[in-house]
């Protein structure tokens, strides 16, 4: 055993103070991680009891448990015996090296902390981000989801939600809506859009002020491009789309016009 601690160069008794030193900073760390869980639900509890909106509770809950988690995990290392001094300039300069490294993703959360903050959106709110349809389900540090009407979950980064038009339909109480098509270039334009305007002018979900229009915006290998746009009232059925051009594809093939769809 002599021969043992001679050739580690080491006393028991320096082991014996490790390994306290370990087993305290082991226990701070623990103890530490449950009351930052603590301080994170207590946070977004206070919020909530004042109604908050969740978007809000829930980051302040993320940026509270993460800031007392960054504080323990210092504690814990000055129980080894890290300095704390020394330990915080590492930190600041591996922060600095490590924000030019992920400028864009600092970016996101930003963005995060912006949306979070002037709340353009809510929870449960429905929206168009980057063209995507949705219902707004979280916003956290890097990024926005989104639940569409099919039932799929949409992440988008901040970056790209901030930087971007945002059509919240919550607040306006419509939907927007363009929805694109070609006919054959020898179709007659004027009986084609007749008969579109009297499909739309059958539909009771849309509203009777504002119809909604039909132009030419393009041409492509399938014939002349036809678009539909216009807005209908927020909570109208998601399969508003598939049933107007199912009504329009019929009615045009009924008088000898074929259609194609538009991507």
């Amino acid at each position: 055993m002599h021969e043992f601690w001679r050739m580690t160069g080491l006393a028991p008794a320096t082991l014996t103070t490790w390994a306290i030193r370990l087993a305290a900073a082991l226990m701070v760390a623990l103890i530490g991680w449950f009351i930052a869980r603590w301080l994170g639900r207590m946070s977004a509890r206070a919020l909530q009891r004042g109604h908050a909106d969740p978007i809000l509770a829930g980051f302040l809950r993320n940026i509270t448990f993460t800031a007392a988690l960054i504080l323990v995990a210092i504690e814990a290392l000055e129980v080894i015996g890290v300095p704390s001094t020394s330990l915080l300039a590492a930190v600041g300069a591996a922060g600095l090296a490590i924000g030019l490294a992920l400028n864009s993703s600092l970016s996101h959360i930003a963005w995060g902390v912006i949306l979070v903050i002037f709340r353009p959106f809510r929870v449960g709110d429905t929206v168009t981000l980057n063209g995507i349809d949705g219902t707004v389900e979280s916003v956290n540090l890097m990024h926005t989801h989104l639940r569409t009407t099919d039932n799929r979950e949409v992440v988008i980064p901040n970056g790209s939600v901030g930087g971007n038009p945002i059509y919240n339909s919550s607040l306006s109480g419509t939907h927007p809506f363009d929805w694109r098509f070609a006919v054959p270039f020898g179709a007659d334009l004027e009986q084609v859009t007749a008969q579109i305007r009297a499909v739309l002018d059958a539909r009771t979900d849309l509203p009777k002020d504002a119809r909604p229009s039909v132009d030419v915006v393009g041409f492509s290998n399938n014939g002349v491009v036809l678009s539909v746009h216009g807005s209908a009232a927020t909570g109208t059925s998601p399969r508003l789309q598939n049933d107007v051009l199912t009504a329009v594809h019929k009615a045009l093939r009924q008088s000898g016009v074929s259609t194609a769809a538009m991507t």
